[in-house]
């Protein structure tokens, strides 16, 4: 999974974009500051246009934006379609459970979050100033290590007949290719027939060395190519994949988006599978 100072630099960036975005460029994490101490919330509020214009031109601010919404609208959609369970795959400095709580809470939905031991225990120390912390089952993994990964399968082996929303934004890049097709195989053997699995993924040729580390010298990639996708997850135990382009989520996330405003990150896509 990432590292703690990836995890803090996206949740930085989403806050930013909270202050000094509008409309439908703006992202919806309004909790993200929460988990920063006063002196970074001070520094983003005092961005200058300037610095504002130059994260823009970065492909990834933006596709940040329409990611973040894609994955609160799954977890929406899950929870109106009657999801009974919901796990957050590397879930760093994420808040929908906190966001969401509500919703989540009313619904009497079981939520749990997993992460690297030291992401999580500093994930528990900062949201317990959040709402609905107390709701929130903390689990330590580290998918590149399977040896660890006992206690999310049994998290996951418990009521297995219950419908389960898991979803990991921005962690497979991070993860061995073999241990992360064996992660998925594994999930698919745990989770009922109606539940749903959701992850994005670097394309084969895009920045090859991201996320290459002395322990993870392959990391996982998968091809632009729905057929051999789908191919790919059928091995695995899964039925049904539906594929979204990088496109295809900013026309559909962020409709004012333009390729002039932004350059695409055109580096990632993200799947929706289900048993």
């Amino acid at each position: 999974m990432s590292d703690l100072s990836n995890l803090a630099d996206t949740a930085r960036i989403r806050h930013i974009q909270w202050l000094h975005e509008s409309g439908d460029y703006r992202n919806p994490d309004n909790l993200a500051g929460e988990l920063m101490t006063s002196k970074v919330r001070k520094e983003c509020f005092k961005l200058n246009s300037e610095a504002i214009a130059k994260m823009r031109k970065n492909p990834y601010y933006y596709y940040l934006v329409a990611r973040t919404k894609f994955y609160d609208q799954l977890l929406l959609n899950a929870v109106a379609t009657g999801v009974r369970r919901i796990l957050i795959l590397g879930a760093g400095f994420d808040t929908r459970l906190y966001r969401f709580g509500e919703q989540l809470a009313k619904r009497g939905i079981e939520v749990a979050e997993c992460d690297q031991p030291d992401a999580v225990e500093i994930k528990q120390k900062l949201a317990k100033q959040l709402p609905y912390s107390e709701r929130v089952r903390y689990l330590s993994i580290d998918l590149n290590n399977q040896n660890s990964w006992n206690g999310l399968m049994d998290w996951l082996d418990t009521e297995n007949t219950c419908t389960t929303l898991i979803f990991a934004e921005g962690v497979s890049p991070y993860v061995d290719s073999s241990k992360f097709l064996s992660f998925l195989a594994n999930i698919a053997s745990q989770i009922s027939s109606d539940s749903l699995l959701a992850y994005d993924f670097k394309r084969v040729g895009a920045r090859d060395d991201f996320g290459v580390t002395e322990d993870v010298r392959s990391p996982f990639r998968l091809p632009l190519s729905k057929e051999l996708i789908k191919e790919k997850h059928t091995s695995l135990g899964f039925t049904q994949v539906s594929f979204i382009s990088s496109l295809e989520l900013m026309q559909t996330y962020i409709p004012s988006w333009e390729k002039e405003l932004s350059p695409l990150f055109d580096e990632d896509a993200l799947l929706k599978i289900s048993r």
